[in-house]
């Protein structure tokens, strides 16, 4: 077996690797469209009342307010609170793999802000604020 030959077998394994890899990825985040879709959409659409709306909602984890909402949406479902107890139950794989998905993403956004900006911006007091400290 020649040098080349070797080689050739070695991209193989890398390419195998990466392709599992790639496939294994899109399962999550299939995993949190379905799960929007079967048990979100329902009351918080644009039909709805409510505050949320996933139709406009963006997974734009730089911007702050849309930062905070994806945290309370995780907060919720990893509670129970939702969806509702009179609500259908996702599945429970499902509703894992999308909330691991979504923290991980969210985890890495936190970072990556921190290691841009720090963990506290750092701003002057006015000299109101000075005084009554």
């Amino acid at each position: 077996m020649g040098f080349a030959e070797t080689l050739d077998e070695f991209r193989y394994a890398i390419c195998a690797v990466i392709v599992l890899f790639l496939m294994s990825v899109p399962a999550h985040a299939d995993d949190l469209e379905q799960l929007i879709a079967s048990s979100c959409l329902d009351c918080h659409d644009t039909n709805t009342e409510t505050r949320l709306d996933f139709t406009k909602l963006e997974r734009d984890f730089e911007d702050a307010a849309a930062f905070r909402v994806w945290v309370q949406i995780v907060d919720r479902v990893s509670s129970g609170e939702m969806p509702p107890q009179s609500e259908p139950r996702p599945d429970s794989k499902t509703q894992d793999a999308a909330m691991e998905l979504l923290a991980t993403q969210l985890v890495e956004a936190n970072l990556r802000k921190q290691r841009h900006v720090g963990r506290v911006p750092s701003r002057r007091l006015s000299r109101l604020e000075y005084e009554h400290t």
